[in-house]
Parts: C-alpha cells; structure tokens; sequence
C-alpha cells in the first residue's frame, strides 16, 4: 500500500534543493555535481527541467566551493544534483562514465568503485629497491630519458627494472609502482 504517489505534470518537474549536501564548516566542499544551461545554480533555488533536455545538455562536472564566491560561469549552470537515480544516470548521459582521476595513481576510477580502489591505493605498500653504484655504461633512464652512466646511483626495483635513484625517488612521490610494470 502505502501513500499515493504524485502523477507527473506535463514533462516539467519543479525540484528544490535544500543545500544539505554542502558543507557549511568552512565553507569548503567537493561534490559531483551535474549542470545544465540557464539558471545561477545558488543552493535552495527551484530548478526547473523538462522531460525535452536531451541526454547531451547534461555536463558530468566536479564543483569546488571556495568559500561562497561564484564566477560568470556559475550563472550558466542550473544545479541538478540527486535529480536521478544513481542506476539510470550512466544510461541516460550516453553511456559515459562517472567517476574520479585517483589522487594517488591518476587512474580513471568509476563513482561507485572509488572507496575500494582509494583504500587499495592508500594501503599498498611502497616498492622497495636495492641502490647501487653502476658498474659499467647501461642503456637509458626510462624517466628522464639520459643515459645511465658507469658510476651513477642507481635503483634496481624488484621487477630488475633499473632508474637513476634520484629518478625513481621523484617518481614515488606521485606513484607506487613501477613505470613500466604500473600493474604489478
């Protein structure tokens, strides 16, 4: 049973949203947002739209606040957010993916996989390398591309790929894995 629902008026919805889904602490906040032409996009207003916008007028975008200042674009967009079911939203936006470029491995990672795949990146082990003193002239730093010369300082991972240290040192900073083997 249960209470009757509402029938739907003539293909146009009238939604407000309440703004909850910002936060209001310090005036900070990053939401998957979607946007459509035509209103300011300020949090509480009435956001019309209608059954006639095409899939393409939808924009997948990230929206940061920094402290409540909008720029010129802000007033092109209308705030559609939560105005979809989540399982209908690829389907409708033209099969495109929603999702995040990772913060630790810049992998394109989809919305609803990003919290197993943050907690794999952040709980994976950094590689461990042997250092050394190279021997003997040895090919080419795949990093910086120069030559790898007898006595430099080198870094042997354990997949035997071979880097200059100061190289494979800069290169952890922003990744964890090898930059040949990235999927190891």
């Amino acid at each position: 049973m249960g209470p009757k629902q509402s029938s739907p008026s003539a293909g146009v919805r009238v939604r407000s949203f309440s703004g909850s889904d910002v936060s209001r602490g310090n005036g900070r906040a990053a939401v998957l947002r979607y946007y459509s032409g035509g209103s300011t996009g300020q949090i509480g207003e009435r956001v019309q739209y209608s059954s006639q916008l095409s899939p393409a007028s939808f924009i997948q975008s990230a929206f940061i606040s920094t402290g409540g200042r909008r720029d010129e674009t802000d007033s092109q967009r209308t705030l559609l957010i939560g105005s979809l079911p989540a399982q209908l939203t690829p389907h409708l936006l033209g099969g495109q993916k929603i999702g995040f470029d990772c913060p630790v491995c810049s992998k394109f990672v989809c919305s609803d996989e990003i919290d197993v795949h943050l907690l794999m990146c952040f709980s994976k082990p950094r590689l461990h390398y042997n250092d050394d003193v190279l021997s003997r002239d040895s090919g080419e730093c795949s990093i910086c591309l120069d030559d790898m010369l007898e006595g430099d300082t080198i870094a042997r991972l354990p997949c035997l790929c071979v880097y200059h240290k100061g190289c494979i040192d800069q290169w952890f900073e922003v990744n964890r894995s090898c930059p040949e083997h990235p999927t190891d």
